[in-house]
Formats: C-alpha cells, sequence, structure tokens
C-alpha cells in the first residue's frame, strides 16, 4: 500500500508563517492608545459620533431564541 506524503509541503508552510504582530493584550492596548494620540480631532469625533450611534442601534435590538 502506497503512503500518503502530500501533507509534508503543506506542514512546511505552517511552520512558516509570520508570528502574530502583538504578543500579548499590554501590547495591543498600547498601540491602540498610539494610534488614537495621533488621530485629528475630526477623526476623534467621527469615531465617537460612529460609537453612538451603534450604541443607540444595539439598545434597540430585540434578540430572540430559537429552541
Amino acid at each position: 500500500m502506497k503512503e500518503y506524503q502530500g501533507g509534508k509541503k503543506e506542514n512546511e508552510n505552517i511552520l512558516r508563517e509570520d508570528p502574530a504582530p502583538y504578543g500579548n493584550a499590554e501590547e495591543q492596548e498600547e498601540a491602540r492608545l498610539l494610534r488614537v494620540m495621533n488621530m485629528t480631532d475630526m477623526e476623534k469625533l467621527k469615531s465617537f459620533t460612529q460609537m453612538l450611534r451603534r450604541n443607540a442601534l444595539f439598545k434597540k435590538a430585540k434578540v430572540t431564541h430559537k429552541d
């Protein structure tokens, strides 16, 4: 019986994947804060109003469950 050898190349590609851009939550939070610090006032205002709109949308949402 023949052995399947097609998986060898896939395993090599998996090992060569780039690591995650951030190692932990603290680094992610620091990167987010740096990005927010460099935003203009108009970008901050647009971001804030978008957050308010989403909050209003989620408050109106009705969740139903099927059993």
